[in-house]
């Protein structure tokens, strides 16, 4: 393989495979002027990389409900904490929190940012009505306001 244009594959600190361009003498070998690309995969540890159990969980027939928002707080706190305080504070019908915006503005203080959210509530049963989806919602926007001085930021 080409080091430059090749890949090792690693699976808790073990290569399990390796991937890549192929160098001139083996396409001689192949008889042919194209590129060939070697995939080389150490079966044993591929296989012992890939022993996990997986839960089945059911489509939900019912539509979610997406809701998105904004907030502006200090760029030292971690998004990884916000979004596990999200996930803790959502309630059982959040099934996904999303960052999907950063943000700055002159008219932030020099050590604050936004951050959006995208946020997916749903049930497997029914379709969720606004009288369910509301609290969760604005609940996970008051947590972030008391624990981190967030501010939600208006468009």
């Amino acid at each position: 393989l080409l080091s430059a244009e090749s890949l090792a594959v690693v699976v808790n600190n073990q290569v399990i495979a390796w991937l890549g361009k192929s160098n001139s003498n083996f396409r001689k070998q192949l008889k042919t002027n194209f590129d060939a690309f070697v995939l080389e995969i150490e079966l044993d540890a591929f296989l012992n990389a890939t022993k996990q159990t997986y839960k089945y969980q059911e489509f939900s027939k019912f539509p979610t409900v997406e809701r998105d928002f904004a907030v502006v707080l200090k760029k030292s706190i971690s998004t990884q904490e916000l979004l596990q305080t999200i996930e803790k504070n959502g309630g059982n019908l959040l099934k996904s929190a999303k960052l999907f915006d950063v943000y700055t503005d002159k008219n932030f203080n020099p050590d604050e940012h936004s951050l959006a959210f995208k946020l997916h509530y749903g049930a497997t049963d029914r379709t969720l009505t606004e009288e369910e989806v509301h609290p969760a919602f604005f609940g996970v926007i008051e947590v972030l306001k008391t624990e981190f001085g967030a501010k939600l930021r208006e468009a």
